[in-house]
């Protein structure tokens, strides 16, 4: 749900407190010694704002942990130092950014280019069988963070008809523009061995009637390909 947006979120909810307490409004300052706390708001853990972000694709909450990186590697928090300390983490665990180019968190942007090789690298690090590679350990939480197919978030509605091969085995996160559509993530084939796979198409085609199914047949497929 989106709401009216401020430059001072905690003001704007100590003022609208105090009006609904009848107080006569909120002034920043500190509270005297021995003070009563009438309530008080905490952030959801990283982790559960991770998966909240992927199950339903929130570009905000995309781009506020963006910038939370940046604060926490030193940069600006702005789109600029999101994007530097995006570019720095990936590079200082040895992912290959050849051809990445990284203009915002959420992806918003057209200028984006992100090949698909680095969301597989990133996937096949999470995705490991043991966590002899360090990043693996680091990356695992992002697999339970993926939508599943006809069962959660962006792909609680898709997998039917032609792709419900698929349907509660692939796990996968959508990307979205105006005639860009992508799929990457997981599927565990019938031999039970773990796939990954980052699909993306460039197309003015209908994206709900055809793109987007399309895309589902494709990662239901590796369902029962029996790839070696």
């Amino acid at each position: 749900m989106n709401g009216a947006r401020t430059g001072s979120p905690g003001q704007a909810a100590a003022e609208a407190f105090a009006q609904r307490i009848g107080a006569p409004g909120a002034t920043v300052g500190t509270a005297p010694q021995g003070a009563q706390v009438l309530g008080e708001v905490k952030s959801a853990p990283i982790e559960q704002l991770v998966d909240n972000m992927m199950q339903i694709s929130d570009n905000v909450l995309t781009e506020a942990i963006a910038r939370e990186i940046a604060i926490k590697s030193g940069n600006e928090p702005s789109f600029a130092g999101g994007v530097k300390a995006v570019r720095d983490v990936l590079t200082k665990n040895g992912f290959d950014l050849t051809g990445a180019s990284f203009v915002d968190g959420s992806g918003l942007s057209a200028s984006n280019k992100i090949p698909a090789k680095l969301l597989t690298d990133v996937l096949t690090a999470a995705a490991k069988p043991t966590l002899d590679d360090p990043r693996t350990a680091k990356l695992r939480p992002l697999l339970t963070a993926l939508p599943v197919a006809g069962g959660s978030g962006t792909l609680a509605g898709r997998y039917g008809g032609n792709a419900s091969d698929g349907k509660g085995w692939v796990r996968a996160k959508t990307g979205t523009l105006t005639g860009v559509n992508a799929l990457a993530g997981m599927v565990v084939d019938v031999d039970g061995r773990v796939l990954v796979f980052a699909f993306m198409s460039a197309s003015n085609r209908n994206a709900e009637l055809e793109v987007r199914p399309a895309l589902d047949v494709m990662a239901a497929a590796l369902r029962g390909c029996g790839c070696s």
